[in-house]
């Protein structure tokens, strides 16, 4: 399901950036993502009898290369997608920031404070979702071609572990500093009009 939501976030921005798409559904927002429900349902349906006990832990059986084979092609797919809707998003900015080059210098550097912050925040979730997946890309090469090293289970499950925590790390950074940065700012409003 993770794997889902990282390309539905990444083509959700996509259509929202560069073709002007705004999807506002209201309490009803959760219907964006019902897609990706769908095709997880659909893959853990269609794989159930491949999974099963591993030499670590429970995964897809070891003689069985179809899920791990599955899970490359999904990767794939979905790092492509992202990489592909991530970069045409930074393209649109940099010529949005060409032309408005010439305009007021206030504007101009607020647009560069909030490009920034839109970069470092579209490169931390390629950066968070390489971590995670990269790790598991390899346990799927090895389980494909039959490695079955303990150090490939370590990888993989450091891999997993940390792109959860870096997701949590994230939400964390984007959100909750804002929160708390936008409750600052109407502070020093709300003293600035008691002392004035």
């Amino acid at each position: 399901m993770n794997i889902f939501l990282v390309g539905g976030v990444a083509v959700t921005t996509f259509l929202r950036v560069k073709r002007g798409r705004l999807f506002s559904l209201g309490k009803y927002d959760y219907k964006l993502f019902i897609g990706m429900l769908i095709l997880s349902l659909i893959s853990t349906i269609s794989f159930n009898k491949n999974y099963g006990s591993n030499k670590y832990w429970c995964a897809g059986e070891y003689n069985d290369e179809m899920l791990a084979i599955y899970s490359l092609c999904i990767i794939t797919l979905v790092i492509t997608v992202s990489l592909f809707c991530y970069i045409s998003i930074i393209c649109e900015m940099r010529s949005i920031k060409i032309d408005e080059s010439f305009g007021n210098e206030e504007i101009s550097n607020q647009r560069k404070e909030t490009n920034n912050r839109i970069y470092s925040k579209i490169s931390s979730y390629i950066l968070i979702f390489i971590i995670q997946y990269v790790p598991v890309t390899i346990y799927n090469i090895g389980h494909i071609i039959h490695i079955n090293h303990y150090w490939v289970y370590v990888v993989c499950d450091i891999g997993i572990n940390f792109g959860g925590i870096g997701n949590f790390v994230q939400v964390c950074c984007n959100f909750y500093f804002i929160y708390i940065y936008y409750l600052i700012l109407k502070l020093n409003q709300y003293q600035y009009l008691v002392y004035n």
